[in-house]
C-alpha cells in the first residue's frame, strides 16, 4: 500500500519510508546508425536498446545500477505522427523512445514508461547515447579489458578481450538470433563493459576532475541529454572525488516468452517490488 504520494508504504504489514537522499538518472542507449535524429519512416530505429537507470543514494554512498531489460512489456506512452498522445499501449519498454523526435520528447517519453514501471518513481535526468558512438567514447579512455560471458560472433566465453575500435561496439551490440534470452545474454555484456568502463572513468576523474566534461564534448554528436556541464562537476565532485561510493549492479527481474518471432518480457512483481523497496525505501524504525 502507497502512503502519503508514495513518502512511504505498508508491505506485508511492515512500514517503509522513502529515501530523500536518492538521485535518480535514466541512462539509453539506442542502437541506430548516425545521429540522434528520427527517422520517421522508420521508427524501428528509433528503439532504446539500453535502458539503465542510476539511483545514485546519497546517504548508504551507494550508486545503484539497474538494468531494465528492452523486452518488458509495460504500459507505454504512444503517440500519433502529428504529436498527439493517444492513451497508453502493452507494449515493449524499448518502444517508448520510438514516440518522439528522437531526442529529448523521446527521451522524457521513455523516462515516463520507466517511472510507471518502477511505481511512479520521480526520474527528472536523463542521458541518451547512439550506440555506434561508444566506439569513440571507449577510445577516449584507452579501451577497457573484459571477459566474455558467452561464445556470440568472435567473442568466446571465458576469453579475455581488450575493447578498442568497433570491437566495443560489437560486444555491447550483438545478440544470438535464434534464442529467445538473447536481450537478457546481451544485457550481462553490457554491464560487464559498462562496469569496466565506468571502473576507468572513476579512476581518471580522481586524477582529472575534468575527464567527465571532456568524455561529454566527445559524445556530443552522439548524445542528448537535459545534464549541463555545471551538474556534471556537481556529480563528480560529490560522488566521485569527495566521496568512495561503491556501485552496486542489479536488474529487473523477468520471465522470458518467446511470442511468434519476438521475445517478450514479463516483470516478476513480487521480487521487482521487493527490489524495489531495498534500492528506493528504508524500513522505518
Amino acid at each position: 500500500m502507497l502512503g502519503d504520494d508514495g513518502r512511504y508504504v505498508i508491505y506485508q504489514n511492515e512500514r517503509y519510508n522513502y529515501k530523500k537522499d536518492i538521485i535518480p538518472i535514466l541512462f539509453l542507449g539506442v542502437d541506430i546508425c548516425g545521429d540522434l535524429v528520427q527517422d520517421k519512416n522508420d521508427s524501428k530505429k528509433l528503439m532504446a536498446d539500453v535502458i539503465t537507470l542510476f539511483a545514485i543514494d546519497k546517504e548508504d554512498g551507494v550508486i545503484n545500477v539497474i538494468n531494465v531489460p528492452r523486452d518488458i512489456i509495460t504500459d507505454v506512452g504512444v503517440y500519433s505522427p502529428a504529436g498527439g498522445f493517444v492513451g497508453l499501449e502493452k507494449q515493449a519498454i524499448a518502444a517508448a523512445y520510438a514516440y518522439g523526435d528522437g531526442r529529448d520528447i523521446s527521451c522524457i517519453n521513455t523516462e515516463d514508461a520507466v517511472s510507471r514501471l518502477f511505481y511512479n518513481l520521480p526520474i527528472k535526468t536523463y542521458v541518451s547515447l547512439n550506440i555506434t558512438g561508444i566506439s569513440t567514447i571507449n577510445d577516449s579512455i584507452g579501451g577497457v579489458d573484459v571477459v566474455s560471458p558467452e561464445t556470440v560472433d568472435q567473442f568466446v566465453e571465458g576469453e579475455r578481450y581488450h575493447l578498442v575500435g568497433e570491437t566495443a561496439s560489437d560486444f555491447v551490440r550483438m545478440r544470438s538470433k535464434d534464442r529467445a534470452d538473447a536481450n537478457l545474454l546481451r544485457n550481462e555484456r553490457q554491464k560487464i563493459f559498462f562496469k569496466e568502463f565506468v571502473a576507468k572513468v572513476v579512476a581518471e576523474t580522481r586524477k582529472d576532475i575534468q575527464t567527465p566534461l571532456r568524455i561529454k564534448d566527445i559524445a556530443e554528436p552522439y548524445s542528448c541529454t537535459n545534464l549541463n556541464a555545471d551538474r556534471i562537476t556537481y556529480l563528480s565532485t560529490e560522488f566521485i572525488v569527495n566521496r568512495d561510493m561503491k556501485f552496486v549492479y542489479s536488474s529487473v527481474p523477468v520471465e522470458v516468452a518467446q511470442v511468434g518471432d519476438n521475445a517478450e518480457n514479463y516483470v516478476k512483481e513480487k521480487e521487482f517490488y521487493e527490489l524495489f523497496l531495498k534500492l528506493f525505501y528504508q524500513k522505518a524504525k
